[in-house]
């Protein structure tokens, strides 16, 4: 009786250690179960991370190009308008131009000088060398009314050619400095631009003194820097006569202009 006894404790014994076992195994696949599940969770969570961090750059990459596209859009706009008013100023400044020089030569009847064509040459030429070597447009259409009254083939008794009268030796000196070669010196636009760019090196020699200018444009520079240093009493009474009609067209021509 004893010895069954002892029998039945062992193998309940037995029995609950078993199941103890069997417990703690079953526990232990549980939570590896839930470590593994939790692991790929994570590398899932990850993955999505992942992904919406590429997206944000791309939509940040988008964002960016399309700033940037916009930009040079604007930039492109703005240059268009830049140039349309550029070409819009230059085409009214070449009217008004073309208007004065027509008012003078229909008051003087010198029509035969000038046809449109020329008249518009002429215009176009006084307004692009004048922003090319700052000189105002009034003085050089002050200049070339005392000089030659527009007549692009006037020629004087010294020898001065076209519409702004240059001498040989000063055409040549303008066109060693320039740069640029000439076959006609009678050609407006040269003869507009070599008169233009002699004028503003006479307004530099002269600190911009349109008055000693004018005056070195006709009787030369070293004339004029005599006179300054009282080497020359005075100037000729051909070139006093000549700064003071030169000034008056250009008072003329600025109130026009305004």
């Amino acid at each position: 009786m004893i010895r069954k006894r002892i029998d039945l404790i062992i193998v309940t014994t037995i029995l609950s250690i078993m199941f103890y076992i069997l417990h703690i195994t079953q526990r232990k696949e549980i939570e590896d179960y839930k470590i593994a599940n939790l692991s790929n969770h994570q590398e899932e969570i990850q993955d999505i991370h992942l992904r919406v961090t590429e997206l944000a750059d791309i939509i940040e990459s988008n964002q960016k190009k399309t700033v940037s596209k916009n930009l040079s859009l604007n930039n492109k706009i703005n240059s268009i308008d830049v140039a349309l008013n550029s070409k819009s100023k230059r085409w009214t400044k070449i009217k008004q131009t073309r208007f004065i020089i027509k008012n003078f030569i229909i008051k003087k009847r010198y029509r035969k000088y000038m046809n449109i064509v020329d008249l518009t040459r002429y215009a176009s030429a006084v307004v692009d060398f004048s922003a090319e070597y700052d000189v105002e447009i009034p003085l050089i259409l002050a200049v070339t009314t005392q000089e030659s009254a527009f007549n692009p083939k006037a020629i004087s008794h010294a020898g001065a050619q076209g519409l702004m009268q240059l001498m040989p030796g000063t055409a040549r000196e303008c066109s060693s400095d320039i740069g640029k070669r000439y076959t006609n010196i009678y050609h407006i636009g040269t003869n507009v631009q070599f008169g233009t760019f002699y004028l503003r090196k006479m307004l530099t020699r002269f600190n911009d003194d349109i008055e000693l200018a004018i005056k070195a444009y006709n009787a030369g520079p070293n004339y004029v820097a005599k006179v300054l240093a009282k080497e020359y009493r005075n100037y000729p009474e051909e070139t006093k006569d000549y700064s003071i009609k030169v000034l008056k067209y250009l008072e003329e021509y600025r109130v026009q202009f305004n």
